[in-house]
């Protein structure tokens, strides 16, 4: 039974991990179609101890925020897309061992 309970919490936190990476990469993607649409982005403004809110922003109305959030973007867009590419050829890998062995 102990094995078993491994087993579940692998496989729970593989697909807990995946659906998480997918769905921050196609925020972050969605986000790039925003600015490639219509050249605004979306950002998170507030201080420290003020409340916090979202505005949208575009290069003239804030260009060193919005340079800042668009590299963010990039990069995160990068990540995902390179995990995400990660975990299918180590799902590949599985597969064609799996079909070996048998």
């Amino acid at each position: 039974m102990p094995g078993q309970l491994t087993i579940i919490k692998t496989t729970c936190r593989f697909v807990l991990g995946v659906a998480t990476l997918v769905f921050v990469t196609g925020y972050v993607f969605s986000e790039l179609y925003r600015w490639y649409s219509t050249g605004e982005l979306l950002g998170l403004f507030g201080a420290r101890g003020s409340p916090k809110y979202w505005r949208i922003i575009t290069y003239e109305s804030d260009p060193l925020n919005f340079v800042l959030i668009f590299a963010l973007d990039l990069v995160c867009a990068a990540v995902g897309v390179a995990l995400c590419f990660g975990i299918f050829v180590m799902i590949r890998q599985w597969w064609n061992h799996k079909r070996t062995i048998e």
